[in-house]
């Protein structure tokens, strides 16, 4: 007889059932199933699940990486506000203290006494090259040490020196219109850090080498900085012009008024803060000095 699988053992089957027998026997030891190996389907899907770990891990170094470059942007931007907030007012101010005094030297000390109030036609400021001093300002709300150059131009080169400048389109101190002057609010000085705390009769003084004007705030508002009509020869009649839907006309000027111009709100600057004031008197330097710089006791002495 053909020595067949089947005649071996002794049955008589197919070949398939007894290749499934066979296989049945070597899974059981002592009747109990045999431990195999995970086959190719499970090493499969877990190099499936290895790949997207894998995927995951470098999503996340992109992540960190992306992270770590916004916070060192933001470190930058902060550096960099502080640089231009806080030391560029300190280097600013140190140069100020440094004019202020070579000003007043070059004017010579004005006499400690309250000088006659002159409310007849003024004296007008002289006229100056761009960037030339023009004379100093007062204002006794922001302390008994502010004042600060007045330079002619409103460019970088006179703002970022923390002076104030002269619109040169208005007109100088003493005459009829709207002596304009603008300065920083919250950098090269602040010197209008607190300009929000002017109130209506406030004084503003302003002095050259022969005369003090002492105006007073009159009104405070807030405007666009395309609003130029705030330092127009008539500004309260702009204002009306424009609050009718009207295009606002330059007029002739019938009052001697003095604009500060700074940006609001500090930090921010999208509008502008524009004091109005009017001139209240003036006085000869040589006749002594305005009561309310000798009550707030910040005139400046001359070394």
């Amino acid at each position: 007889m053909q020595n067949t699988p089947e005649s071996l053992l002794g049955i008589n089957m197919p070949t398939e059932q007894i290749s499934a027998t066979v296989l049945e026997s070597e899974r059981l030891e002592d009747g109990k199933p045999k431990l195999e190996k995970p086959g190719r389907h499970l090493a499969g899907s877990k190099g499936c699940h290895q790949r997207r770990r894998g995927a995951r891990y470098y999503f996340y170094q992109v992540l960190g990486l992306i992270g770590e470059v916004l916070i060192t942007i933001g470190l930058l931007i902060g550096l960099f506000i502080v640089w231009q907030i806080w030391w560029t007012n300190i280097e600013a101010n140190n140069v100020l203290n440094k004019q202020v005094t070579a000003i007043s030297r070059t004017y010579g000390q004005a006499i400690d006494r309250v000088g006659n109030k002159h409310k007849e036609e003024p004296p007008v400021m002289k006229d100056a090259a761009d960037y030339e001093v023009m004379g100093l300002v007062y204002i006794p709300r922001f302390g008994k040490d502010y004042v600060t150059p007045i330079r002619s131009g409103v460019g970088a080169n006179v703002l970022d020196t923390g002076a104030f400048g002269h619109y040169p389109e208005t007109v100088n101190a003493g005459a009829l219109g709207n002596f304009s002057i603008a300065s920083h609010r919250d950098m090269y000085g602040s010197r209008m850090w607190n300009a929000d705390e002017l109130t209506t009769g406030d004084a503003i003084i302003v002095e050259n080498e022969d005369y003090f004007w002492v105006y007073k705030v009159v009104e405070t508002r807030t405007v666009l900085p395309a609003d130029v009509w705030a330092i127009a020869p008539d500004p309260f009649l702009a204002a009306d012009a424009v609050a009718r839907g009207e295009e606002w006309q330059i007029t002739e000027p019938t009052r001697r008024l003095l604009t500060l111009t700074t940006c609001d709100p500090p930090l921010v600057a999208s509008h502008r803060l524009i004091i109005h004031a009017e001139l209240d008197y003036w006085m000869k330097r040589s006749e002594g000095t305005p009561e309310e710089l000798l009550d707030n006791g910040n005139k400046v002495e001359a070394s």
